[in-house]
């Protein structure tokens, strides 16, 4: 058993592994190869089929390959994919939320910018001609509201 366990830790040994993309291929090609069964066409059962191996190949290649920084990068990518789109929608919720707020404090104050470092400063509605203090660089200009 000592020799079996040492030839598998030599076979991985520097090995890129199994990761997202490989699992996603595996899943793929077992989906197509399982898919391929529910067709009568013989063409397309065979395409499917080694459609499905092709994937299975492939996921296998990508855990056995000693270049881990390219399956690296290709795993990122991948990833990337999924990620974006998530990523983008809770992006246009935040600024949908920041432009909601926005509108709501607008009804009571207005909004001022800086002259020297043009950062926003809101002052309460209806005081008539004031000082303003940039709270970023301290900055005094007057402004009416």
């Amino acid at each position: 058993m000592d020799k079996f366990q040492k030839f598998i830790q030599d076979l991985f040994k520097d090995r890129a592994g199994s990761d997202e993309l490989s699992l996603f291929l595996s899943v793929l090609g077992l989906i197509c190869i399982v898919g391929a069964g529910a067709f009568s066409y013989p063409y397309v059962e065979v395409v499917l089929t080694a459609l499905g191996v092709a994937f299975l190949v492939l996921s296998i290649y990508r855990v056995f390959s000693k270049d881990k920084s390219k399956r690296y990068q290709e795993n990122y990518k991948f990833k990337s994919l999924f990620n974006s789109n998530s990523q983008k929608k809770s992006e246009r919720e935040a600024a949908k939320a920041k432009k909601k707020a926005l509108k709501e404090k607008l009804k009571t104050h207005e909004m001022f910018y800086c002259p020297k470092c043009k950062a926003s400063c809101f002052v309460p509605k209806g005081k008539g001609k004031i000082r303003i203090t940039c709270p970023k660089c301290g900055e005094k200009f007057i402004g009416k509201t």
